[in-house]
């Protein structure tokens, strides 16, 4: 009976955490500027060179890249959301931004031939929230695209229909840490730890009873 008192009661902890902790969907965000202002990325903190590969260069920053993104700078036609230094997905028709903690809010400038694209959060490679999205490289009401409200540690971006085989130029990248309830960030869902903790409880609960029937 004790036992399944314990049992009862982790679950409920592991599902109230689940709910309130860790949100399950994420809103899209699609807007004239960039949301995420803990973090802010414009691609012109390392010396790269022109078409350099971008994967883990900006790890020390907490976020690397998916898919043969390439460095390049923008010239004087600047584009709403791109300007000065930036990534590219030239014939790339799906890319990931990967962030190293978990995040409760991101956003990029987003510039491309008129095309629609799919907007994936996913949660350790789970997509918990998707969005398709008409883009340009003038309308700056879609210049930023992203998520808010949510626990997330991913974006993935894939081209739908590719008539100009271009992937697009991505710059000014925001993003703001998720944080659990004293403040800390996390890369590991709440509820996981509690029902660990509930299944070691159980478990030395068991050898407990053993001990006293032997």
């Amino acid at each position: 009976m004790v036992e399944s008192f314990f049992r009862i009661a982790f679950i409920s902890l592991g599902l109230v955490a689940a709910t309130v902790v860790m949100p399950v969907h994420a809103a899209p965000y699609i807007a004239n500027t960039g949301i995420g202002n803990e973090y802010h990325l414009t691609f012109g903190e390392l010396p790269l060179v022109a078409n350099d590969i971008v994967d883990y260069q900006f790890s020390e920053l907490g976020v690397t890249f998916g898919n043969y993104l390439r460095y390049n700078q923008q010239g004087q036609a600047n584009f709403p959301g791109v300007e000065g230094d930036y990534i590219s997905a030239i014939n790339v028709t799906q890319f990931s931004i990967l962030f190293l903690d978990m995040v409760s809010e991101a956003s990029f400038g987003y510039a491309s031939n008129p095309m629609t694209v799919r907007i994936e959060a996913l949660r350790d490679l789970v997509v918990i929230e998707s969005f398709e999205q008409y883009v340009t490289y003038d309308n700056p009401l879609t210049a930023y695209i992203g998520f808010t409200d949510s626990h997330f540690n991913e974006i993935r971006v894939t081209i739908i229909d590719n008539e100009f085989e271009t992937g697009g130029l991505i710059d000014n990248l925001r993003w703001s840490l998720y944080e659990n309830q004293t403040g800390t960030p996390v890369s590991a869902p709440a509820s996981w730890l509690l029902l660990t903790a509930g299944a070691f409880l159980i478990s030395g609960r068991r050898k407990k009873q053993s001990s006293n029937l032997d």
